[in-house]
């Protein structure tokens, strides 16, 4: 089952939060791993939805659940998901409290909903990420050229942008041809394991220290 069926059920009866709090438990586990015994520069990406700003001690909750791991705060990086609604002036203050403390933060599935330009303009954010219906029909309509308006913003705004749902070779070229040279989809890889996940580090990892 795909999220896009599970999460706004989730959403809807506010377990989404519950959710979030064991996947985060989860991938700190995997992060500790992965740090000491494989990749030390590697960032990891944990899904953070805007439910949270509901929560007073949301970032303090984080803070300890990381701090417990001893993972450097530099090390994750916060995709604050858009599909909840809620007060932009509290997102904005949790986005900057998580940066204040050396988090990485994105702003997930850009272009799909609520998220606007004047939320990119105030609020504080290390990465953009499309949402993959932009791309849907890539080289059909006009998504190239969008790209190449969000890839000229972020790079003006100094950020990362990230264009997700590539699922194949034409959709790839098409995004990097339009100046986005950051993908996620399942052409790069469908989700897998946690061990297999490792065993795709370590090979990637081989192969670099062959090419050094």
């Amino acid at each position: 089952m795909m999220p896009d069926k599970f999460i706004p059920i989730l959403e809807e009866t506010g377990e989404i939060c519950i959710l979030d709090w064991i996947m985060i438990d989860r991938a700190c586990s995997a992060i500790r791993d992965i740090l000491e015994g494989m990749d030390p520069g590697m960032v990891i990406s944990v899904n953070f939805s805007r439910c949270h700003v509901e929560e007073w001690d949301a970032a303090e909750h984080l803070l300890s659940v990381v701090d417990s791991y001893g993972i450097p705060h530099d090390r994750i990086e916060i995709e604050i998901t858009e599909t909840y609604k809620t007060d932009d002036f509290l997102l904005i203050f949790m986005m900057k409290r998580l940066r204040s403390e050396g988090f990485r933060v994105a702003i997930d599935d850009f272009g799909d909903g609520y998220n606007s330009l004047k939320f990119i303009k105030e609020a504080d954010f290390d990465t953009i990420k499309l949402d993959r219906s932009i791309i849907k029909n890539i080289g059909k309509d006009n998504s190239g050229a969008i790209i190449k308006g969000f890839s000229k913003m972020a790079e003006k705004l100094g950020v990362r942008l990230i264009t997700e749902g590539i699922e194949t070779p034409l959709q790839a070229a098409e995004v990097s041809c339009n100046g986005c040279i950051h993908l996620q989809g399942n052409y790069l890889s469908k989700p897998v394991p946690r061990d297999e996940f490792y065993e795709l580090i370590l090979k990637n990892r081989h192969e670099e220290n062959i090419a050094g």
